[in-house]
């Protein structure tokens, strides 16, 4: 029912590990997620594929590409990963991830989110033409996995009805990890409720197009970007994984290892601030204190009647 606090998790698996932490906050509170996955995810995380294939009440798993390749045909970097520069290579991006899925799963996925969250025009046109749905988000928790875990836990305390939440599975030796565990457990203590996107239908609020992030406005230029952010240090990982990682080195790195080259403590401010405008994607409501999707109907925004402006400014987030 409209006002219900709910709200719809999605995790990116970009390349790498598996982060038991969040995994296990979302086991033991029976909380439901939507987990997009890469080729070269699965590649190196089978077990890890099957754990989240053993509860399919609680995930859902989709499409986050084969290589990690961002969907732009008009840059040649997006936070200094390789574009696809091509719609041919965008195509073959797109499809690579969905048939690693349904060889692993069978089942085709539905929905596609991009490396980085850009995506061209032309790309865009082209991923729905092959009969994908582009999921976007509206609550950014961890920056790319590279905030500190008490920054992380508060964005996602500060989430809203139907705010659909982007956050990383794939970066265990990380400090974000640990916040977003606290905080799906902190919204679960409270109270809210947790869905997936196929129990939902994502809608656009305040007359803009929320579902798709495009990769470059004026705002936020991607060469900017792209100059502003650089690796973090490699952390220290046990034997196995360190060598799924070295057989995993490509020229198209993690998203997530593209961050400030200050300390995350001082960079979250300014990374958020530069984001703020960014478009995103929500959530609406099923009928019945239940989610169902309704074509064709209207919903100005979230799940709760729209509040009265307030003269203080929007608490900022940031894109992945």
């Amino acid at each position: 029912m409209p006002g219900e606090r709910a709200v719809a998790l999605t995790f990116d698996a970009c390349s790498g590990a598996f982060d038991d932490r969040i995994f296990e906050a979302l086991m033991q509170g029976d909380i439901k997620a939507t987990i997009f996955v890469t080729d070269r995810w699965i590649r190196h995380n089978p077990g890890n594929l099957k754990l989240l294939q053993s509860r399919p009440d609680l995930f859902q798993i989709e499409n986050h590409g084969a290589e990690h390749v961002p969907p732009v045909t008009d840059a040649l970097e997006v936070f200094g990963i390789r574009s696809a520069g091509t719609i041919d290579a965008v195509r073959a991006e797109v499809e690579g991830g969905s048939r690693s899925i349904q060889t692993a799963t069978g089942r085709r996925p539905v929905w596609y989110r991009g490396a980085t969250a850009r995506y061209s025009a032309d790309a865009m046109k082209a991923i729905a033409d092959m009969k994908f749905r582009i999921a976007g988000y509206s609550l950014n928790a961890d920056n790319g996995a590279s905030l500190p875990a008490g920054v992380v836990e508060r964005h996602i305390r500060q989430a809203k009805p139907g705010d659909v939440v982007i956050a990383h599975i794939n970066q265990p030796h990380r400090p974000s990890g640990a916040g977003v565990a606290a905080g799906i457990q902190a919204l679960k203590d409270a109270g809210w409720r947790f869905v997936r996107l196929e129990d939902v239908e994502p809608v656009e609020d305040d007359q803009r197009r929320l579902v798709v992030e495009p990769h470059e406005t004026a705002e936020q230029p991607v060469t900017l970007m792209a100059k502003a952010r650089k690796p973090l240090p490699a952390a220290t990982k046990p034997a196995d994984e360190a060598k799924a990682a070295s057989a995993d080195a490509a020229p198209i790195p993690d998203t997530s290892a593209n961050v400030s080259p200050v300390p995350p403590e001082a960079a979250a401010p300014a990374l958020q601030a530069e984001a703020e405008a960014r478009p995103s994607m929500q959530i609406k409501p099923r009928l019945g204190g239940v989610f169902r999707p309704a074509p064709g109907a209207a919903w100005p925004g979230r799940l709760s009647p729209p509040k009265a402006p307030s003269s203080a400014p929007p608490e900022p987030r940031a894109n992945p």
